[in-house]
């Protein structure tokens, strides 16, 4: 009824064989005494957060320079308006003024 003696499709076939593999790798991991770790790497965590410590330190200093960059445009820009509505202002005062 059914044709269970179909070919496997060669990625398919492929991607057993791989995974096959990675679980052979790994009981040969656990299950031998002298490459098997017992306990906590603690060197290498302490490493990891402090680089994940350093990398959050220069995100938050990269942050505040695009604030302060920020801040600093943002007056300028005020500035320049500000500047610009007082010219304006003096113009059409003295085009009011009769000559």
């Amino acid at each position: 009824m059914y044709k269970l003696d179909l070919p496997i499709d060669s990625r398919e076939a492929n991607a057993i064989a791989a995974r096959q593999q990675r679980e052979e790798q790994r009981k040969t991991q656990i299950f031998n005494a002298r490459t098997r770790l017992i306990g906590v790497d603690t060197e290498s965590l302490a490493k990891q957060i402090e680089e994940k410590n350093l990398s959050s330190q220069a995100e938050r200093e990269r942050a505040s320079a695009y604030d302060n960059d920020m801040i600093k445009t943002a007056q300028i820009c005020t500035l320049l308006d500000e500047r610009q509505r007082n010219d304006t202002r003096k113009l059409n005062e003295q085009l009011k003024k009769p000559s």
